[in-house]
């Protein structure tokens, strides 16, 4: 289940869901991808439109997938729990897919309000569902209190929404001279970003000799001008493309050995860290609250958030050393199949689906 799109050129949760629809499909189960037309209906007509739709239909589970964005365009979802109640009302147990694993940050009075109204929500969200689901360990979600709450999370990652990675060698593929790649730059905080990936990259290139630096994704096309700016005088070759058909994107995975992420820390919520890490790439970046198990089973180089000396030197190492990006490669493609594979990630949500159901069955047939 779906809220608004994103309005970008690529939609993650979309992705997210016909992956995983294509992963259970293999395993005997059938999954139907359902938008609710908010944009073009607004939320009476959507709610009536949606109890006709599933009218009738023989459904053991819903799977209600989470951002604030996708429920609200200014992020105050609140009709998420009318959502959660027409599924419910209709007899269907729900599971809700947390990818918004914490509430809006910022400082400004509209921010404080929105966090607080969202973690009212996201609360209720999990008291109203029969299960709940977060790519990170419970632990970690800092808005839910301690109590009986947090025994509803799964931990189940997301898979990549590239296709092919696992199915070549990622280290025979990049033989010769390490190249760096950085897989989408965040609009809303571009300059900080950029200015984080030239001054690092041009330090380690002066460390280490000339190197290679590709960017593709959203925003790098935006980003070129100043990426090139950034990177005057040192020894680094830039090449920079735009959003790329999925299996381009493995293409050029492949053909590098060291991902870089700046965005923020590397986390099991981040499709593009995930990306990497099925094309047994190397990860170099911050390490921050969200870094935690299942990204840390795979090859990490970390540094503390901020700390642009560390990661210089953590990212000179592993363009040094190819024993070290190896290493790193090879524990990567481990914990890709491990963890990140679809047919894993199925296999998790399915055991979740069969779980529910029993309880439903129980449930019914005790009253």
């Amino acid at each position: 289940m779906l809220g608004r799109g994103s309005g970008a050129p690529t939609d993650g949760l979309e992705d997210y869901c016909v992956r995983l629809r294509e992963a259970l499909k293999k395993k005997g189960t059938s999954l139907e991808v359902v938008r609710v037309p908010l944009a073009e209906h607004g939320w009476l007509r959507s709610l009536r439109w949606l109890r006709k739709r599933l009218a009738g239909k023989d459904v053991s589970v819903a799977l209600l997938q989470y951002t604030a964005l996708s429920w609200s365009r200014w992020g105050f979802p609140a009709g998420v729990l009318l959502v959660v109640w027409t599924l419910k009302s209709c007899g269907f147990p729900v599971i809700v897919v947390f990818h918004d694993t914490q509430p809006v940050a910022g400082t400004r009075l509209r921010d404080r309000a929105r966090r607080r109204i969202q973690v009212w929500i996201m609360r209720r969200l999990v008291r109203s569902s029969l299960k709940s689901v977060s790519a990170l360990p419970v632990d970690r979600l800092t808005w839910l209190p301690a109590g009986p709450q947090r025994n509803k999370f799964a931990l189940i990652p997301i898979g990549s929404n590239m296709s092919g990675g696992l199915h070549r060698s990622a280290a025979s593929a990049r033989k010769g001279s390490p190249r760096i790649v950085v897989f989408g730059i965040e609009r809303n905080r571009m300059m900080v970003e950029v200015g984080q990936i030239g001054r690092i990259v041009s330090s380690a290139a002066r460390n280490v000799g000339p190197v290679r630096l590709a960017v593709f994704g959203l925003g790098a096309r935006e980003a070129e001008a100043a990426l090139r700016k950034n990177l005057e005088g040192a020894p680094v070759t830039l090449e920079v493309h735009g959003i790329l058909p999925p299996n381009e994107v493995c293409e050029r995975l492949l053909d590098c050995s060291v991902q870089m992420f700046v965005r923020s820390g590397i986390s099991a919520c981040r499709g593009s860290v995930v990306a990497g890490i099925c094309c047994g790439l190397a990860v170099v970046g911050w390490e921050d609250w969200d870094t935690a198990y299942p990204i840390t089973e795979a090859g990490l180089r970390t540094a503390p958030f901020g700390d642009e000396v560390a990661l210089i030197k953590e990212l000179s190492s592993v363009l040094i050393h190819e024993a070290i990006r190896l290493q790193l490669t090879v524990r990567s493609s481990e914990a890709a199949r491990e963890y990140f594979s679809w047919d894993r990630v199925a296999a998790r949500f399915q055991a979740e689906f069969e779980t529910l159901v029993d309880f439903a069955l129980d449930r019914r047939y005790s009253k």
